[in-house]
């Protein structure tokens, strides 16, 4: 799901400069994406309370080789960063697919005892390449794991095995890609539940905007420049806002999703979503800067919501399997017919429970997918009083309920297939 993106921005800019290639509309977006946040750096942050959110992205584009032209966007998206580094005599180290870990984090020491300062991004248009090692995976998603929250300092150890490498000041980037067979061969479980997938963008390039059979000319080298001078002219009004706020509808929006939002037991999704929060701000963030805004307003927040939804959905349909999600479908249309049944009396959750004779698992399935649906206004949630005054939980249908496109769309949305 691509969102609405202001015309005259970096990011419709960006995408419009792409309309003379056959990448998927999705991957020239989240590419978009990622160059604007790399031109933000370390220094711009969403600024939450105790927790606040760095713009960097780690980003995966997945398809079949040779389909999607993965390693297309890829390619020009370095090169618009690597132009802007330059010009702006960034301290941002690039590596690209040929490093290795030791080679990075020497690097990386050795750019902190020169400049105080540890950051780098790293590119790889075949992420085995870089990560495979046999089948499976090097120590690399550990140090990436590591370095993904821009620390102040980073010793190495731990975790890592790597010495005594002392990172100041780290900021870290990554844009990547694979094909689904290799990432669902060499993302093991441990992978998972070590937190290096939570942190990953997986996006699905699933159809090309167009066929090219003979392309003409050398390509839009106007549109990069010109592209390269948004980033320069962003870049330079970060200096005056390096903390962006969020309005108090936007704020209120923020704690309705967290109240509400569902919650998974898969691994890759319960993952997820431990960060899903961070994830949101941030392309609220994006969206606020892409737009001259500087603060994250309701409707930036609403984007970041639907993106990270769907990209969550694309990790999902890589990792989760197909079992989860069809039983999550059923229990769905299961859900639908009992509330459309009862109208505007609407379900209380015991007789969801009685009605439908679920399990206790099947009990919890069944509270997440209630979460989710509200979230998405298929339903509306009141609290009446119960017996011996305890509130009673009673979900009513939405119009949006009874539509059965919209219904579809949404399970798309959310991952189900």
């Amino acid at each position: 799901m691509i969102p609405y993106v202001p015309p005259n921005t970096f990011i419709a800019d960006y995408m419009a400069m792409m309309e003379d290639q056959e990448t998927p509309t999705i991957y020239d977006f989240i590419c978009a994406c990622w160059c604007l946040s790399v031109a933000m750096g370390r220094e711009v942050i969403v600024d939450r309370p105790r927790a606040p959110v760095h713009l960097n992205m780690y980003v995966i584009l997945v398809s079949e080789s040779g389909i999607m032209r993965k390693s297309t966007s890829i390619r020009i998206a370095t090169g618009i960063v690597r132009q802007f580094l330059a010009e702006q005599k960034s301290p941002i180290l690039l590596f690209e697919s040929k490093t290795t870990m030791g080679m990075m984090l020497n690097e990386l020491s050795k750019s902190s005892k020169e400049t105080g300062r540890s950051q780098g991004i790293l590119v790889a248009s075949e992420l085995a390449a870089v990560l495979g090692r046999g089948g499976g995976l090097s120590g690399l998603p550990a140090l990436l794991t590591d370095l993904y929250d821009c620390p102040d300092e980073r010793i190495g150890g731990g975790s890592l095995n790597t010495g005594s490498f002392n990172l100041q000041d780290v900021y870290f980037s990554f844009l990547g890609g694979s094909t689904p067979s290799w990432l669902a061969k060499a993302v093991r479980p441990e992978v998972i539940e070590g937190g290096f997938t939570s942190r990953c963008y997986f996006i699905n390039g699933r159809n090309r905007k167009r066929t090219i059979a003979w392309p003409e000319g050398e390509g839009n080298d106007d549109g990069r420049l010109n592209l390269v001078s948004q980033l320069s002219a962003i870049y330079t009004s970060s200096k005056s806002y390096r903390r962006i706020g969020i309005t108090d509808a936007a704020r209120a929006r923020f704690t309705s999703w967290y109240e509400s939002r569902p919650i998974h037991k898969d691994a890759f999704r319960e993952s997820f979503e431990s960060r899903e929060d961070a994830h949101i701000l941030r392309f609220a963030g994006l969206f606020a800067i892409n737009e001259g805004h500087w603060q994250i307003n309701d409707n930036h927040l609403a984007r970041g919501i639907e993106v990270v939804r769907t990209i969550k959905g694309a990790g999902s349909d890589l990792f989760t399997g197909g079992n989860v999600e069809q039983r999550d479908v059923k229990l769905l249309h299961k859900i639908r017919n009992l509330l459309l049944a009862n109208g505007d009396s609407g379900v209380g959750l015991t007789e969801f429970h009685r009605t439908l004779r679920l399990s206790g698992r099947a009990n919890d399935e069944v509270r997440t997918l209630l979460r989710t649906m509200h979230e998405l206004d298929l339903v509306k949630k009141y609290e009446l009083e119960g017996a011996r005054g305890r509130p009673k939980t009673v979900y009513v249908r939405t119009e949006y309920l009874e539509n059965e496109g919209f219904l579809k769309d949404v399970m798309q949305r959310v991952g189900m297939e």
